[in-house]
């Protein structure tokens, strides 16, 4: 029996340690995977690789010209893309990110002429703001079916944008496969280490700063209610702009010894370094479809906090090492203060059965043949 061509479409490329490596190994025991992405990807399955996005803006400084030329790349790619499945008589083409709503209207409409589309929306509401839902909305009426990472996912995106629920299909989230918790001792990562060094317990927020992460509730709550002795909060990440209700806490976390602020893309070495180092991942997000955070503090066998959003509920309710709380700034600061006064070797024990647990449940080939079974269909 012939094997299914299907290609995969991710910008990004997602590094060596990304759920893209999971889904394209597992799914390429049993069909043909045709992968278009970045020259950040590392193949290491056995999949035609065509590395054609970014390849010149990877290397720019960020800037306006780096956007102009980005946006030329984008459309130069998706040219490749539809020529490739026209000639190739791929049946089905699974996208991974859309990076621009507006453009990516026109190219799905020339690509559902050709080819099933199936698009896995990782970020079904946009995290920053709304101003997206028009193109967005008119992005899902054009796909065949939209894969989304829980239940509470798809009752969000049939209430904001009307979508048939036969539409939508739930396969969850896998584990991050290529991760390693191996870092190379840089520069960086001495300096950095030598101050962790100093605290007894380290406690982190991590990933690209806007209103919607909550970034802004820990560190209040760290500055005005948490009372610690020798603790260390870590807030690594690239700050949104238009962030202001973190942009005016800075002065004051500026002045305190006890917060690591490193507001910048953090490169892959340096966060490996920063997860191993931490006790506690912390994720206080006000609204998310869901977060790779939770596989990261698994990897990493680490005890994580989470608010109830999204569905990150759904993954980990109930979980040792995993502690749920409502969305509410007091009710953070309770499990703060729960987990606070567990004793480190509790902690560990904690990450260990949370590591058992998501990498036992959430295994990529389960995620495949649910896949599968829809390129099926």
């Amino acid at each position: 029996m012939l094997k299914r061509d299907v290609v995969i479409v991710d910008p990004w490329g997602n590094g060596n340690a990304s759920y893209l490596h999971g889904l394209v190994r597992s799914l390429s025991k049993k069909v043909n995977i045709h992968l278009m992405t970045s020259g950040k990807y590392e193949n290491k399955e056995n999949v035609k690789v065509k590395r054609i996005f970014f390849l010149f803006s990877d290397r720019m400084s960020d800037g306006k010209l780096r956007h102009i030329v980005r946006g030329i790349e984008y459309i130069i790619a998706y040219m490749y893309i539809i020529a490739y499945v026209h000639i190739k008589k791929c049946s089905v083409i699974h996208i991974q990110w859309l990076l621009l709503y507006g453009l990516d209207c026109y190219i799905l409409k020339i690509l559902s002429s050709k080819c099933s589309i199936i698009y896995t929306a990782h970020n079904a509401i946009p995290h920053i703001d709304n101003k997206n839902n028009k193109a967005l909305k008119q992005i899902y009426n054009i796909v065949d079916k939209i894969i989304v990472h829980g239940n509470n996912i798809k009752r969000e995106l049939r209430n904001i944008f009307n979508i048939d629920e036969a539409k939508i299909e739930i396969i969850p989230h896998g584990i991050y496969e290529n991760a390693t918790c191996e870092y190379m001792e840089t520069r960086e990562v001495s300096k950095l280490k030598k101050y962790i060094s100093m605290y007894d317990r380290v406690w982190l927020l991590e990933g690209n700063i806007f209103y919607n992460k909550g970034f802004d509730r820990i560190i209040k709550i760290w500055l005005e209610k948490f009372r610690k002795k020798n603790e260390l909060l870590v807030v690594a990440g690239k700050i949104n702009e238009r962030y202001a209700e973190l942009t005016q806490l800075l002065p004051y976390m500026v002045m305190q010894n006890d917060i690591l602020f490193i507001p910048k893309f953090i490169e892959e070495n340096t966060m490996t370094f920063l997860m191993e180092a931490c006790d506690v991942f912390l994720l206080p997000y006000r609204h998310a479809s869901m977060s790779g955070v939770i596989f990261s503090s698994a990897l990493h066998k680490k005890t994580l906090i989470a608010t109830k959003v999204g569905a990150i509920p759904e993954y980990i309710d109930n979980v040792e090492g995993a502690f749920l709380c409502e969305n509410v700034d007091n009710e953070i600061l309770k499990k703060m203060l729960y987990v606070k006064q567990l004793p480190k070797e509790d902690l560990s024990r904690l990450g260990n059965e949370f590591y058992k647990y998501v990498y036992k449940n959430y295994n990529w080939d389960k995620i495949a043949d649910q896949t599968i079974s829809l390129y099926d269909n």
